[in-house]
């Protein structure tokens, strides 16, 4: 499915996929000696490698914290510090390029989050690395806590660290966020407050930023009766970027509580919680992120309460959305039955079952057997949210175990791709204690398998758990698992284990103890872990303190924190991955940009062709019109993946391929009004080479003539949902008094009947003519009605698939007639709006071809070049594109004076870059709309038709 093109050797812009490569070894391939970068500037994210016009090759590498570069031919390095990395710091991916200008090259960074930096060429020394490769080697390391600091109260009498809690980042500046809970008495009444702590590159630093004390609370709870009971960082579940926070609080004296929800702003926590879900049972003691169970973009949270009077434990789970958490819960269950909550575990699992639903893991450890064997439960998410029966139930092994007192998602721990889950079973073998790994197939039966089990020296292992990501960063999760010697009284000892290929480690790399001396409140003894400091590294957050005759408060207590840094190397692994050098490049000149593609044996683009790009930016859809597609990798050496659609499709429809968002699937429909025949979906599995059709009627005949035997039903404008598995698509009825309406279907790729998603008959009697827009959030659907007379329904539609509710965003305009989308947002609230100067090859022309830009909250719109002339054709954009988030639009438009420019601007128009200015590159030929194409991972392809000219673009 990859393939090498005889044009990679004229190309200007080299492309290094980044290399997730998490340690400091490099080596020339053929010299023996290793280059070791200083540890202090944390884990490698990326390198790159350029050759240079002399013969030689340059290496960089970058680090969360500095961009290295070589020196004195790679015996020494240097760092470069004058450069913005801030937005590099902190992405999950780091992806860089390397471009060949005539003045001088540039680096330029791209991050997970969308942030581009580029890098000023004059702040770059350009030295030569020998050898024609650079190995790289991650060996693995152990943990080792760099610094232990302790953050004290002021107030006499306050037991501080009640409870500790890494958050996340709640102000979005990069860094994880600290939460402190205290309770005191200095007059002689227990009092409550809370305290933020934000995260810097020099870790937790100075007085907290934010408090918050009982009196902000709108609570009719006694001042002497508050118990902090729980808080946790509970992900973005409004979806504005920043992550909220959940604490909840007990009193004391009737046993009611109260969940307070703060949510994250640019700067801090607000003061007053903004939600306050309260209860008559204990609803709370344990709070969850638990991912999006719904599939709607945002995050939703799980509670777990304790019902004393019933003896039951409900669980209960909000869903969240714009607005913030919902004020009822949208899925309950209080049948569990359960006489305490001293250690009851749930926890956020990913999706295990590869359905595009996240799913949820609850322990509960005086179910099973005598009340005793304790059992673990995993709840699947679906549309609807949490399904109301467990998928899977594993029981303890035997009487007094106590499996599930802690359970956790703990990321992929063997490196298989498949989140894997760890469970606790303290009380095994006379409370010696286990915790069992449970690794994922992509299927709930998956998890039947024999779990890796693990035991401590301690007793009660596995007594809590906690997931504490890549510490090393050798791209395997690692686990935190606590055990606790009651007779020892030396408190809880935590263990880290490390993953690997066989799952966990037999024994851990690190150990640390933790006072302990009460079980009541042993869920706020947990360790939560994060990058506090933003290096790369995993820190530790815990309670320190030892409270007698809870809760009469008798000493000061403490909140610590461990800052993570690498220990010793223990073995040198095989490199994980190699920078190829490369040849230096050809003495010619080079712009930043580069045509790629013309007249070349291996695509043979010639008149006719569509090139399209796949949504990561890595493969190329070339479309002839002699009926045949192929598939080719950009950047890789393979043979394209081909298929010959004329002996299955009557006529291709070039107006509308659509890749699926993960890029396996291709879905194309027959060509129906130009050939008045029917039309079906076709879809092409790249990954099987398969092309099958996917709403076969059984009829192909023609559409328009009278006395048919058969209803034609027309099936046109494939997309895909955001979970790469559904298509939906308009379907058109036609009988022989005419037609008789559209509705709206979606079918899965597996499946072999359309479900009817929305009757849009009173709004299009005719067939849809330009594509359907399904955003990555997958809350709504958006699509055109360009009917060739004014019906009062043309224009712009958005279909709400949580309610069903159509909103008609842009009507029918006389002056350009019908819009039609060109391009949602997943992100913004911003579509791109294409006017175009005919409608159906019915109407005349009104005037250039035109893009604008819509604001799909407020309704207004705004002409994305509005200076161009109505009678002047070379002045008008050509084509346009939204960035997959919708911030940025980048267009294409040709000058009065026959000069092609390819412009880059954000939506609001206040800043903007030519990036591609060329005269003659592409003649008198025009865009083939779209002539642009905007991947994922922000790579920008400019394609012109007729001639298969291809342009290249990396957003700057």
């Amino acid at each position: 499915m990859r393939a090498t093109m005889p044009y990679q050797r004229r190309f200007a812009l080299v492309i290094i996929v980044a290399v997730l490569i998490l340690a400091p070894w490099i080596s020339a391939a053929q010299a023996q000696e290793v280059v070791t970068l200083p540890r202090q500037a944390g884990r490698i994210v990326a390198m790159v490698a350029l050759p240079d016009r002399d013969g030689g090759t340059n290496l960089y590498v970058l680090t969360p914290r500095q961009l290295f570069r070589t020196q004195d031919g790679g015996e020494s390095w240097e760092a470069a510090t004058d450069w913005p990395a801030a937005p590099a710091a902190h992405s999950a991916f780091v992806a860089m390029a390397a471009a060949h200008s005539d003045e001088a090259p540039q680096l330029w960074l791209a991050t997970a989050g969308g942030a581009i930096v580029v890098l000023d060429p004059a702040e770059v020394t350009w030295a030569p690395y020998p050898g024609e490769a650079a190995a790289v080697y991650a060996p693995p390391t152990r943990w080792a806590p760099a610094l232990r600091q302790a953050l004290a109260t002021d107030r006499p009498g306050e037991a501080f660290g009640f409870p500790v809690a890494v958050v996340g980042d709640v102000n979005g500046d990069g860094f994880a966020d600290l939460l402190v809970g205290a309770i005191g008495n200095p007059d002689d009444e227990i009092y409550s407050r809370l305290l933020l702590y934000l995260g810097s590159a020099a870790g937790i630093t100075g007085a907290p930023a934010w408090e918050s004390v009982h009196g902000d609370w709108p609570l009719e709870f006694p001042i002497d009766a508050i118990l902090i009971l729980a808080a946790a960082g509970l992900g973005d579940f409004n979806g504005d970027g920043f992550n909220d926070v959940g604490v909840t609080l007990l009193n004391v004296d009737d046993g009611r509580s109260a969940v307070l929800i703060f949510s994250g702003t640019a700067e801090g926590l607000a003061r007053t919680p903004g939600a306050i879900i309260d209860d008559e049972i204990i609803l709370g003691v344990r709070l969850a992120a638990a991912g999006d169970l719904n599939g709607d973009g945002f995050g939703d949270v799980a509670m777990l309460g304790f019902d004393e009077a019933n003896q039951r434990l409900p669980i209960r789970v909000y869903m969240g959305g714009p607005e913030g958490l919902q004020s009822e819960p949208a899925w309950t269950n209080d049948e569990i039955e359960g006489y305490d909550f001293v250690a009851v575990g749930i926890s956020a699992v990913g999706d295990l079952d590869s359905d595009g639903f996240d799913d949820l893991l609850i322990g509960l450890p005086a179910l099973g057997d005598d009340d005793t064997r304790g059992q673990a439960r995993l709840y699947l998410g679906s549309e609807d949210g949490l399904q109301p029966q467990p998928a899977w139930v594993e029981e303890g092994s035997a009487s007094g175990s106590y499996l599930g007192m802690d359970v956790a998602g703990v990321g992929d721990v063997n490196g298989d791709g498949r989140p894997d889950i760890l469970i606790g079973e303290p009380g095994l073998d006379d409370r010696t204690g286990r915790a069992l790994l449970y690794t994922t197939s992509g299927e709930v039966t998956g998890l039947a398998g024999q779990p890796l089990s693990l035991t401590g020296s301690d007793a009660t292992f596995g007594l809590l758990i906690t997931a504490a990501g890549d510490v090393n960063g050798d791209g395997y999760a690692d686990v935190l698992i606590a055990s606790y010697d009651e007779d020892s009284e030396r408190g809880l000892a935590w263990h880290l284990y490390l993953g690997g290929t066989g799952g966990l480690g037999a024994q851990p790399v690190y150990s640390f103890r933790q006072a302990f001396s009460n079980l009541e409140i042993l869920g706020l003894q947990r360790v939560t872990a994060g990058d506090l400091n933003g290096d790369g590294y995993v820190d530790l957050a815990f309670s320190q303190f030892d409270l007698q005759n809870f809760p009469n408060v008798d000493a000061v207590e403490e909140a610590h924190v461990l800052y993570g840094a690498p220990g010793a190397a223990e073995v040198q692994a095989p490199p994980v991955g190699v920078v190829a050098m490369g040849p230096a490049l050809p003495s010619a000149d080079f712009s930043a940009a580069e045509l790629l593609l013309s007249e070349q044996e291996t695509l043979d683009a010639e008149d006719g062709e569509v090139l399209l790009l796949s949504p990561d930016g890595l493969s190329l859809l070339v479309a002839g019109d002699d009926g045949m597609l192929c598939v080719t990798a950009i950047d890789a050496q393979s043979k394209p993946a081909c298929q010959d659609t004329r002996d299955k499709l009557r006529s291709l429809s070039y107006d509308f391929f659509a890749w699926s968002p993960d890029g396996r699937y291709l879905a194309l429909h027959e060509e129906a009004l130009r050939f008045f025949h029917d039309s079906d979906i076709w879809i092409w599995d790249l990954q099987e080479n398969e092309l099958r059709n996917l709403t076969d009627d059984n009829y192909s005949g023609n559409i328009i003539t009278e006395n048919r035997e058969q209803l034609a039903q027309v099936d046109v404008a494939p997309a895909w949902a955001p979970d790469s598995q559904t298509l939906v698509f308009a379907r058109s009825l036609r009988d022989e008094e005419g037609w008789l309406g559209t509705q709206l279907y979606t079918i899965s790729v597996e499946s072999v009947e359309p479900v009817l998603l929305a009757d849009i008959a009173d709004e299009t009697p005719f067939v849809i003519s330009s594509p359907l827009y399904w955003p990555a959030d997958g809350s709504s659907l958006y699509y055109s009605v360009a009917y060739p007379r004014n019906t009062g329904s043309d224009g712009l539609w958005r279909l709400d698939l949580t309610t069903g509710d159509r909103t008609h965003l842009l009507p029918y305009e006389e002056e350009r007639r019908w819009p039609v989308f060109a391009g949602v947002g997943s992100q913004t609230p911003v579509a791109l709006v294409y006017y175009p100067a005919w409608a159906a090859q019915i109407a005349p022309p009104v005037g250039p071809s035109t893009y604008a830009l819509l604001n799909l909250d407020s309704g207004t719109i705004s002409d994305l070049v509005p200076e161009q002339q109505e009678d002047a054709l070379t002045n008008h954009p050509h084509g346009a594109t939204l960035s997959p988030d919708g911030s940025k639009v980048l267009y294409a438009y040709r000058d009065a004076d026959g000069t092609f420019r390819a412009v880059i601007r954000d939506v609001t128009g206040e800043t903007q870059k030519t990036l591609l200015e060329a005269g003659e590159i592409i003649g008198a030929n025009r865009l083939r709309m779209p002539g642009a194409v905007w991947s994922t991972n922000d790579r920008i392809f400019l394609g012109a038709r007729p001639g298969g000219a291809l342009f290249t673009v990396e957003t700057p």
